[in-house]
């Protein structure tokens, strides 16, 4: 066979070192080790139209999903055309079909039946953003049960009724309800009984629905002790009638000596704002706290050194109230 006559999945395969198609027919491959895999996924990421967008030039993507193909055995590029992102930086969700097959390929033939009734209404399906889903709408209490033999058992999934499933992104669920729900059933099964063989894959519509990730980062403190230790140095600081632009030797308006080279800024801690400078006193205050006194027993009474002192025994107060807790 000529080059000419292969298929691009072929010529894609013939490109990778340590890459053997054994089944040409069915694009299956024989991955020699995980640096055959990193070879064959730097090369699809630039199959252009043969990948969806969210995969094109993304080869760390690209091996996630041969990856699961891998384990699923199918064909790395017909496995990524049944890929799904809802949104860029998403998770990436595979069609409801894309389950029933693996199970297939593990040797689980599922079998379906349906219990109750479809109704078809002359009546415009919209999404929560006013967009038109489907020129009609299919209701009522029709579910699908998949099952299967397993072991000498029947093992059953049931869906909810499509009265009840309220995640109908896909014009499917009103033109083709009977297949949707067999998806359903499928993925569920697999859910249910065959966890190793799903390994956490999300469906299309999963993805559609799930929220991105909230920012629960404290925010940093402005108030205490070690605020107020900062505070009291910032003002403490002498300043000299020098601008940045008058001075080249500048660091975000902080003058340095002119012999020096800046250095790189610090990010303070995200913790309590921020963690004083350690001074002496500092030290002093949380040996105190060490020691079983009380803040009252600072023995300072001008800033900074009394903000530096309570800063520290406040610390080490945080500190001790932190671990108590976690025990």
């Amino acid at each position: 066979m000529s080059s000419n006559e292969l298929t691009p999945t072929q010529r894609m395969a013939q490109q990778v070192a340590d890459v053997q198609s054994f089944d040409p027919g069915l694009g299956s491959y024989n991955f020699k080790d995980l640096g055959a895999v990193v070879k064959f996924s730097e090369v699809m990421c630039k199959a252009g139209e043969m990948l969806p967008q969210h995969l094109q030039n993304k080869p760390a993507l690209c091996m996630a999903v041969t990856m699961r193909a891998t384990h699923w055995g199918f064909d790395p590029f017909a496995l990524a055309m049944e890929t799904y992102q809802a949104k860029s930086g998403g998770p990436i969700g595979y069609q409801a079909k894309v389950f029933t097959a693996a199970l297939k390929n593990a040797g689980v033939k599922l079998r379906y039946r349906y219990e109750g009734k479809i109704t078809i209404l002359d009546k415009p399906v919209k999404s929560a953003k006013g967009n038109q889903i489907a020129a009609r709408t299919a209701t009522g209490d029709r579910k699908c049960i998949a099952y299967a033999e397993v072991d000498g058992d029947v093992l059953e999934f049931e869906t909810m009724t499509l009265d009840q499933i309220t995640i109908k992104n896909s014009p499917l669920w009103h033109n083709d309800p009977d297949s949707q729900l067999a998806y359903a059933a499928g993925r569920g099964w697999a859910r249910r009984y065959r966890s190793d063989v799903i390994m956490g894959a999300y469906s299309a519509d999963e993805v559609e629905d799930m929220k991105p990730m909230r920012d629960v980062t404290p925010e940093p403190k402005q108030d205490g002790f070690a605020a107020m230790a900062r505070n009291a140095r910032q003002q403490a600081a002498p300043t000299e009638d020098v601008t940045p632009e008058e001075d080249p030797n500048t660091l975000d308006g902080e003058i340095l000596p002119a012999d020096e080279e800046a250095a790189p800024v610090e990010q303070e801690s995200q913790e309590g704002g921020g963690t004083p400078e350690r001074s002496f006193e500092y030290d002093e205050g949380a040996t105190a706290f060490g020691q079983d006194k009380g803040a009252s027993d600072c023995p300072y009474e001008d800033d900074p050194q009394r903000t530096d002192w309570l800063a520290g025994w406040n610390d080490a107060y945080n500190e001790a109230d932190q671990e108590g807790g976690e025990e």
